[in-house]
């Protein structure tokens, strides 16, 4: 949709829930209930950004897009996706 957008065209825009959540807590989730994956925790330095949000607030206005999928089940979808190839 951005690629045929004229509006869009050079402008940066975000792609996500709008939901703030830390390294941790997204490791902590996509490695729940995997015997095969092993989090370990993140310790943050004192300049890094301990938490980000994805403001998605432009590509709505411009191309008219949300976000449909809530981050659990995209975890679950693209566990499911990795699985299968």
């Amino acid at each position: 949709q951005a690629a045929y957008s004229d509006e869009a065209n050079g402008e940066i825009l975000n792609a996500g829930l709008g939901e703030d959540i830390t390294v941790n807590d997204l490791a902590a989730l996509i490695c729940k209930d995997e015997g095969q994956i092993r989090h370990v925790e993140h310790i943050h330095l004192q300049s890094e950004i301990p938490k980000l949000v994805c403001d998605y607030s432009k590509a709505k206005r411009v191309l008219g897009w949300e976000p449909k999928t809530p981050l659990i089940k995209g975890i679950e979808l693209m566990k499911g996706w990795i699985r299968s190839q």
